[in-house]
Formats: C-alpha cells, sequence, structure tokens
C-alpha cells in the first residue's frame, strides 16, 4: 500500500474516533431550544418541601452514573439557606455515594438557586425548578432551563402508575422529551 493512502486512512479513523468521542461526552437536552420558558408550580410551600425525598426517576446524568436508591435531604441552615444531601448506592461497588451542597430560594418558593461546587453560582440564577408537586408535598417534578435534567421524586420509595402518569404529563407540559427518563431502583 503507499504510504500517503495509508496516511489518509489513519487521518479518517482519527477524525471518526473524535466525532464519535464528541457525541458521546456531549449531553443531550430533553426539550427544544426554542421551548417556552419553564412553569414552575404555585403550591409550593418551601418548609412543607424540607425533608427527604426518593428518586423515582430522572434524566441519565454523569453525577449518578449507576446510582440506585437515590434520596435527596433538605434541611434549613442556620444562615437560612438549604443544606442539600443526595445520597446514593453505586450499583458496580455498593459503596455509598454522598453530595453535600447548599440552595436557595431566588423566585417565590418554586425556583433554587443549587450548587454542589465551591463556586457559587451567579446571583438570581436558578437551575432547580419545582415543576409540581401536591398540595401534601408526596411527589414532585423537577427540572431546570436548558433541559438536560429532569427528576421525579416523591416522599416514598415506590408511587402508583396513577401519580407517575401524573408527573409524565407535568414535564411533558414544561417541553420535556420523557422518553429519555430512566427509572430509578429504590
Amino acid at each position: 500500500m503507499p504510504l500517503n493512502f495509508l496516511v489518509q486512512m489513519m487521518k479518517n479513523k482519527t477524525l471518526v474516533f473524535s466525532l464519535l468521542l464528541l457525541v458521546s461526552c456531549s449531553s443531550v437536552s430533553g426539550r427544544p431550544k426554542d421551548a417556552p420558558p419553564l412553569s414552575p408550580a404555585t403550591n409550593v410551600i418551601s418548609e412543607k418541601y424540607l425533608g427527604k425525598w426518593y428518586e423515582i426517576a430522572r434524566y441519565p446524568n454523569s453525577f449518578e452514573k449507576n446510582c440506585i436508591k437515590v434520596t435527596a435531604q433538605y434541611s434549613i441552615r442556620k444562615d437560612g439557606n438549604i443544606e442539600v444531601l443526595n445520597s446514593c448506592i453505586n450499583s458496580t461497588n455498593n459503596k455509598l455515594n454522598v453530595a453535600k451542597g447548599v440552595a436557595k430560594f431566588v423566585s417565590a418558593n418554586n425556583i433554587l438557586s443549587v450548587n454542589f461546587a465551591p463556586i457559587p453560582l451567579p446571583a438570581g440564577k436558578g437551575n432547580y425548578y419545582i415543576l409540581s408537586v401536591d398540595d401534601n408535598h408526596t411527589y414532585a417534578v423537577v427540572g431546570e432551563p436548558s433541559g438536560k435534567y429532569l427528576w421525579f421524586l416523591s416522599r416514598t420509595p415506590t408511587i402508583d402508575e396513577a401519580t407517575y402518569d401524573k408527573m409524565l404529563k407535568v414535564a411533558r407540559e414544561n417541553s420535556y422529551n420523557t422518553d429519555f427518563l430512566e427509572k430509578v431502583a429504590q
């Protein structure tokens, strides 16, 4: 084989590999870019939202890879902000993973700024939209504006199909593609 042909083949393989890597590393948004703004719930009572939640379903994401038995605990800190304690069991090694963050309401009681990194989010930016809660705050649908994240939460480890269908409806009304959801083993 001529040397030029081999060089061209290697360039093509490198290009294909680079494109595959780029596609696999990028996250797919579950909402169209031209979707209307999210519609947060109007019946959220912050005190009722505190406490323990179980993750019922979610969009796949890198920070919850292999996570099962996922919970989130929200409690008030002395400074008035909210402590967020997320935990899960890694299904590949059976170890407990814990992430601690801080949240604060930035709009009424339905949009929060949640941060797990040492660098805070810009002031006034909300990345955690409570899209729906029932009046007793026994289940919630949570998303964020770019459409990369979506969670279905419940006060119990399991929910009935009627409740799950209500949650799906809320997600669809907010332009989320519910085909991306994966149920979480509790």
